[in-house]
């Protein structure tokens, strides 16, 4: 499994989660996934209603939203971003917890650093899988 995106889509991400630092970002990765890999094509940036700088959570409508949209353009929820403004991008406790229920690749930036880093759970816990570059979709 690889993340496939755009250098635009992951700089888009990384700006937006330094806009809303110190609080965490999140959003929504759109696209399909081929060949074991997820393709991202689009991003629906969503709210943190619990505006904390440890925890997201995206409001229910905002979700049936963007869900919504992703499906009338053909396409899936394929990954979650948050990021973690003063930790490391990887996930922690409660990221684990909640990539059970969400069995997507989970995309995280750390404001620490400036890095992004996906992960996928394997076995029960997660495991980094590399994002590289989006050839498109065909």
């Amino acid at each position: 499994m690889r993340v496939r995106m755009s250098a635009e889509h992951l700089a888009s991400l990384a700006e937006h989660a330094r806009l809303c630092s110190p609080d965490e970002s999140c959003a929504l990765l759109c696209g399909l996934v081929r060949g074991g890999d997820a393709h991202v094509s689009g991003l629906e940036i969503v709210s943190n209603e619990s505006a904390s700088p440890d925890r997201f959570s995206v409001p229910a409508q905002e979700l049936i939203s963007a869900y919504g949209r992703a499906a009338s353009c053909g396409l899936d929820v394929v990954g979650i971003f948050h990021s973690h403004p003063a930790s490391p991008a990887a996930p922690s406790g409660t990221d684990v917890e909640y990539m059970r229920i969400n069995p997507v690749p989970w995309l995280i930036y750390s404001g620490l650093d400036g890095s992004t880093r996906a992960f996928v759970l394997e076995g029960g816990a997660p495991a980094e899988v590399p994002i590289a570059g989006n050839p498109g979709l065909k």
